[in-house]
């Protein structure tokens, strides 16, 4: 294929882009519904456990696909990490290990 093919921009369809944007927002609400509910119930906020609650309370009965749907998504990402308790430990407990680390060299 010639260069000058490969350096052209390809330009994605409107719609396209509105379909992504749509898929987009409606991973950041489920998430938000999941955790809401997750938390009522005092249950603990993991992916899985996102992923398992939003496919019971998605009207489409799809939810979301993988927890990995989430971590692509840098809204739902975040939520995710503001109310997982877990993965909060986690964080504080690698910031330990770092400051251990660095005062011991």
């Amino acid at each position: 294929m010639p260069k000058a093919t490969l350096a052209k921009k390809r330009v994605l369809p409107e719609t396209f882009n509105q379909y992504n944007q749509a898929q987009y927002q409606r991973v950041v609400q489920l998430t938000q519904q999941a955790i809401t509910k997750l938390e009522s119930e005092h249950k603990s906020v993991t992916l899985m456990a996102i992923v398992e609650t939003a496919r019971e309370l998605d009207t489409k009965g799809t939810g979301i696909s993988s927890p990995k749907t989430i971590l692509r998504n840098p809204e739902a990402t975040e939520l995710f990490r503001q109310h997982s308790q877990t993965y909060q430990a986690r964080q504080q407990k690698t910031g330990k290990e770092i400051q251990l680390a660095a005062g011991a060299g």
